[in-house]
C-alpha cells in the first residue's frame, strides 16, 4: 500500500537527521584542508550578492539558532583561528522550485569567514544545512571545500492524512526531517474514501460530512501555513485529490457518486466511484480544484489519482448504460475512464494547473494529454514510457 511507504520514508529521514560525523547525503565533492576552526559567538550570516530575499534571511535566523543551541564546553581544544561569519552569494532570484531548478552550491569553510555560492536560494539552503551538519558540539569545524548538487531532481515522501490524521505540528516535524536530508517534495495525499479532512470554503459540506470529527480538519489557513513552512525549507507541497475512485466520505451530498446496483435483483446497494457521465461531477471538480490550486500556490501541480478505479459499479448502473448507448464513441468502460480523465485534465489545464496521475491510467491505456506526469507506485513490465513536463 502507498501509505506504508510514508512510514518507511519517515524512518529513513529520522535516521538521516541523527547527528553523525560528516554530511548527509554525501556531497558530490569534498576536499578537507586539515585545518580546525571555531565559531565565534559573534558569528553572523550575510547576503553578499544582489539577491537577498526573505527566504534567505529566514534561513539565516533558523540556522544560527540550530547551530548555536550547542554550547561550547569548558576546556575545548584550541582551534587555529575563529570564524566570525558566513558570506552567502545567490546569483539568481528564482523563488519557486520546479523539477529543473538549480539546487547546486559551493561551501568554503575557512577563516575568518565561510563562503557560500549558489545559483538559487534553494542551493543556499542546502549549503547552510551542510554547514550545520559539519559543526561539532563544541562549535569547532574542520576546514573543507564542498561542491555539491542533488543526484536526483525529485526527492520526495508521501503522507496520507485521510487514513492517518496528522496534526499540523507533526507535518511540520516531517518537513523538518525532509530538510535535514535535503529532500524536496512532500506529496500530500490529503483526502481519500476514509475521510475528507480538507476544509473547503467553496464546498464546506465535504469536510462537514467527511472528516473524522470537526477537530480532524485542515483549514485553508493551516494549509497555507504548512505550504509556507515547507517553502522556506526548500520543500514543495503537491496535494493529491484522488479521482474518480477512492471517493466516499465528503462526496455523498454532492450528487456525483455512482449509485451501484445488485446485478441479480436490480436493487440499489452502495455508492461507487464518481459518475463520469454527469455534468455535475465536473462542475464540482472545477469548483474544488480551482480552490485547491489557489490554496497550495505557488505549486502548479495537482495529483488527481486515477488508481484502483472499480468499474463494477459503473457496469451495474442503468443510467450509465443508457448514457453509453447514447454516446457510441465511448465504446466500453475503459473508454468511460478515458472520457473522465480527458475532461478532468482539460478542466485543470483551463485553470492553469498541471497534473499528475497514478500509473494505472497509463497501464489501462487511457488516452491522456501529452504533458501529463505519470507517478509509478508499483511494478509493471508494460510500463515503458513515462511522460513528464516540468514537474
Amino acid at each position: 500500500m502507498k501509505d506504508l511507504r510514508t512510514h518507511l520514508f519517515l524512518a529513513v529521514l529520522v535516521l538521516a537527521s541523527t547527528p553523525v560525523s560528516g554530511v548527509l547525503p554525501r556531497p558530490q565533492q569534498q576536499t578537507d584542508s586539515g585545518d580546525v576552526f571555531s565559531l565565534g559567538e559573534e558569528f553572523q550570516f550575510l547576503a553578499v550578492g544582489v539577491h537577498s530575499t526573505p527566504m534567505l534571511q529566514n534561513a539565516f535566523d533558523r540556522y544560527r539558532a540550530i547551530i548555536f543551541q550547542r554550547r561550547k564546553p569548558d576546556g575545548a581544544a584550541p582551534a587555529l583561528s575563529t570564524i566570525t561569519g558566513c558570506d552567502v552569494n545567490v546569483t539568481s532570484d528564482v523563488q519557486v522550485k520546479t523539477l529543473t531548478t538549480d539546487e547546486s552550491y559551493e561551501l568554503h569553510v575557512r577563516a575568518p569567514r565561510l563562503f557560500v555560492r549558489a545559483a538559487t536560494v534553494f542551493g543556499a539552503l542546502y549549503a547552510l544545512e551542510t554547514f550545520s551538519q559539519l559543526v561539532r558540539s563544541d562549535l569547532s569545524i574542520d576546514g573543507t571545500v564542498i561542491t555539491d548538487k542533488p543526484r536526483f531532481a525529485y526527492r520526495g515522501t508521501m503522507i496520507d492524512t485521510s487514513r492517518h490524521f496528522y496534526p499540523v505540528t507533526s507535518i511540520k516535524m516531517h518537513i523538518d526531517a525532509m530538510a535535514y536530508a535535503k529532500m524536496n517534495v512532500l506529496h500530500w495525499h490529503i483526502v481519500d474514501e476514509i475521510s475528507f479532512p480538507y476544509e473547503s470554503v467553496v464546498l464546506p459540506q465535504m469536510s462537514l460530512d467527511g472528516a473524522f470529527s470537526p477537530k480532524h480538519v485542515y483549514s485553508i489557513a493551516a494549509i497555507r501555513e504548512i505550504v509556507e513552512y515547507a517553502m522556506l525549507r526548500g520543500v514543495r507541497v503537491i496535494p493529491e485529490f484522488d479521482t474518480p475512485g477512492h471517493v466516499s466520505r465528503g462526496w455523498g451530498s454532492l450528487g456525483v457518486l455512482t449509485q451501484c446496483y445488485d446485478v441479480k435483483t436490480g436493487a440499489p446497494t452502495n455508492f461507487g466511484a464518481l459518475n463520469p457521465t454527469l455534468n455535475q461531477t465536473y462542475a464540482v471538480l472545477s469548483t474544488l480544484l480551482a480552490e485547491v490550486r489557489d490554496v497550495f500556490a505557488p505549486e502548479a501541480y495537482i495529483h488527481v489519482g486515477g488508481d484502483e478505479v472499480p468499474k463494477e459499479c459503473w457496469q451495474s448502473n442503468p443510467q450509465i448504460a443508457s448514457w453509453l448507448h447514447e454516446h457510441p464513441s465511448v465504446k466500453d468502460f475503459a473508454g468511460l475512464e478515458t472520457y473522465f480523465e480527458q475532461r478532468l485534465l482539460a478542466l485543470l489545464k483551463a485553470q492553469g494547473s498541471s497534473y499528475i496521475v497514478w500509473q494505472e491510467i497509463f497501464d489501462n491505456g487511457v488516452e491522456i494529454l501529452p504533458d501529463t506526469v505519470i507517478e509509478v507506485w508499483k511494478g509493471s513490465p508494460g510500463l515503458s514510457v513515462i511522460t513528464s513536463h516540468g514537474l
